[in-house]
């Protein structure tokens, strides 16, 4: 019989306890799929994805476990001022 995907526990259980299972290669693939489209939608229109933030030029955004900084980097020339670097 085939290991099952989602451990025996209720889904968002198994997500508190993704540290603790022996392949967390389901979860891995949920946020890679789910990421993803997220992505594609913001990278063809940022501006229109991140509207209902709210941001302009000059606000200061942290993004708190971003993994790879790709939707900073699509946040970062909404809240540039246009003449400060941005930092790392």
């Amino acid at each position: 019989m085939a290991q099952p995907l989602v451990p025996a526990t209720a889904f968002a259980d198994a997500w508190i306890q993704i540290d603790r299972t022996d392949n967390p290669r389901f979860f891995v693939n949920v946020l890679d799929a789910t990421r993803a489209l997220l992505l594609e939608r913001a990278r063809t229109s940022p501006r229109e994805f991140f509207a209902p933030l709210a941001l302009g030029p000059g606000l200061n955004v942290l993004d708190v476990g971003c993994g790879t900084g790709d939707f900073i980097r699509l946040i970062a020339p909404i809240v540039s001022r246009g003449t400060e670097p941005l930092s790392d």
